[in-house]
């Protein structure tokens, strides 16, 4: 089990998951054929990426509050028992 106050390694891990999301983001801004194909939706699809929204569960909430507080493209974020506090101290 990894030590809740060990701030390094749960940094760490949250810029890895920010490097992620900020990647797909830029992806579908940028790429018609990734909405309609990669993603799945109808060819009459679209996405308003000026009303973007993150969220997750658990630590999935930690990294999109996270994301969400260094990536300006994201305009709300949600989170189902995120793990606040891990860095509730350094935000």
């Amino acid at each position: 089990m990894q030590d809740p106050d060990d701030w390094e390694n749960w940094i760490s891990k949250l810029e890895i998951r920010l490097t992620e999301t900020c990647s797909m983001i830029d992806d579908i801004h940028n790429s018609e054929n990734m909405i309609k194909n990669t993603l799945g939706f109808s060819p009459n699809a679209s996405l308003d990426i000026e009303k973007l929204i993150v969220g997750g569960h658990s630590f999935g909430g930690m990294s999109a509050a996270y994301t969400a507080f260094r990536e300006e493209r994201i305009k709300a974020v949600f989170g189902f028992d995120a793990w606040v506090w891990t860095v509730l101290s350094k935000i």
